[in-house]
């Protein structure tokens, strides 16, 4: 599999089984497969946007825990976006402004069956 839409697509009924706030990135677990984020992600609730910094972020994202993955997007220079159901999603952004510090990568992913992908 070379094409990296389709690696996300591996995603798509997987349910989200945890998520691991590290010093300076957040892993996206789905029991196997495992999406790490390097820049801060934001995330979608119906109309409303949220960022790291905006107060209760962190449990706003916990409550994706359990939700299956509807549908996965990739946009190649832009974004990352994982659709949950009620309109949710996790979104990680691959514009070069915002990596964070010296890092070039924005976000790898381990699709657990031995394939490894880095945008």
């Amino acid at each position: 599999m070379n094409d990296p839409n389709q690696a996300l697509n591996i995603l798509i009924g997987e349910e989200l089984s945890s998520i691991e706030f590290v010093r300076d990135y957040i892993q996206f677990r789905f029991d196997g497969p495992c999406l790490t984020a390097i820049t801060d992600p934001f995330i979608i609730l119906g109309q409303q946007q949220y960022s790291r910094t905006d107060a209760g972020f962190c449990d706003l994202l916990l409550g994706f825990i359990g939700l299956p993955v509807e549908e996965t997007s990739l946009r190649e220079n832009e974004k990352i976006c994982i659709r949950f159901p009620a309109r949710r999603s996790i979104n990680i952004s691959l514009r070069t402004e915002d990596l964070i510090g010296r890092s070039a990568e924005a976000v790898n992913f381990d699709d657990g069956h031995g394939g490894f992908w880095v945008w």
